[in-house]
């Protein structure tokens, strides 16, 4: 663990590393880093799910590219793309928080049902895992927009088929594009694929610093759902929090 984050660790935050179950050996007592200046950054833009907008049954095609954040997200409510899931679902959920941040969570799917109203990126349970990892260093989720690789929740909550993560690639692209973060965190295999436009196994994408087009870093870590049900891949993923914070913290200029 690098000096940076040790001297983050206060007594709050060690409480949540141990809710977490990971053991911390030795610390040094050191200033908690003080919250970034995002609270009041105006555009508290809470998609959590896709608003009441009115979906086009069958979408002319369109330059992804072009598109603002309000096309984007209209475009991805009346999207068809995916037969199955165009035919199953009710709402698709966008994503979730502040768009003015510096870091993306990206998901693999929705969670809860698809004709549910009160879908989003993560179960709750996920969520407060996240909350919990974010302490740790130093940092709320309101510091992170949420959103997933897959924007409909497949039916019977199967995985998703990779030419769907494909069909919805664009428009994860376009996100990014728009919220022009400083640091993503793709959380599971497809979010990663999705992300970074590969096929390369996980773990083999796990632990090391990838970079987009535009010089965006990106650390894989392991679905916070499939954190849920395993001890040893919180260790992993703890890991892959701290490399992901200590990238950030390297970059010059951070937004104010």
């Amino acid at each position: 663990m690098s000096e940076a984050l040790v001297d983050l660790m206060n007594g709050r935050q060690r409480y949540y590393l141990d809710a977490m179950g990971i053991q911390v050996w030795a610390l040094r007592e050191g200033e908690p880093q003080r919250d970034k200046v995002q609270g009041e950054r105006a555009k508290e833009s809470v998609e959590q799910t896709s608003p009441d907008l009115e979906p086009s049954s069958n979408p002319v095609p369109v330059n992804i590219a072009t598109l603002d954040w309000a096309a984007l997200q209209q475009r991805v409510q009346g999207c068809t793309l995916c037969p199955e899931l165009a035919a199953s679902h009710c709402r698709t959920v966008f994503g979730r928080g502040n768009r003015d941040v510096d870091w993306l969570v990206i998901g693999e799917t929705p969670s809860g049902s698809a004709h549910d109203e009160s879908s989003e990126p993560f179960s709750e349970q996920a969520l407060r895992l996240l909350n919990a990892m974010f302490a740790a260093i130093g940092l709320r989720r309101e510091h992170a927009y949420l959103t997933t690789a897959l924007k409909c929740l497949p039916p019977g909550n199967r995985e998703p088929a990779a030419e769907e993560i494909t069909a919805c690639a664009d428009y994860l692209q376009r996100q990014i594009e728009l919220l022009q973060p400083r640091i993503i965190l793709a959380a599971g295999h497809s979010a990663a694929q999705s992300v970074l436009s590969t096929d390369v196994p996980f773990e083999t994408l796990r632990g090391k610093v990838h970079r987009l087009k535009s010089g965006v870093p990106v650390v894989v870590t392991c679905s916070l759902e499939a954190l849920l049900r395993s001890m040893q891949d919180k260790r992993k993923a703890w890991t892959d929090l701290c490399l992901a914070h200590a990238t950030l913290l390297a970059v010059n200029e951070p937004k104010v």
